[in-house]
């Protein structure tokens, strides 16, 4: 990202609340611990295979539901 790093980006988002799914994409390997660190969903590579997005998608997907499950309240017991 040209004005704001990607990393920085993702803190601001979580700090708002409820942050939205962040794939990292890039060509540097080196930082892949440090964006699951921050709750990266996933970490795509340079050049993106198709395959790859596709998997990284699912779990976008599956990362939703699974915060929506977390969502849902349990009625109080009387």
């Amino acid at each position: 990202m040209p004005v704001v790093a990607g990393w920085r980006s993702r803190r601001r988002l979580v700090r708002c609340g409820r942050a939205p799914a962040v794939v990292f994409v890039t060509a540097d390997d080196s930082q892949a611990v440090a964006a699951f660190d921050i709750g990266a969903v996933d970490y795509l590579l340079k050049p993106l295979r198709a395959d790859r997005l596709s998997a990284s998608l699912v779990r976008v997907i599956e990362a939703g539901a699974a915060a929506r499950a977390r969502q849902v309240r349990t009625p109080k017991t009387m």
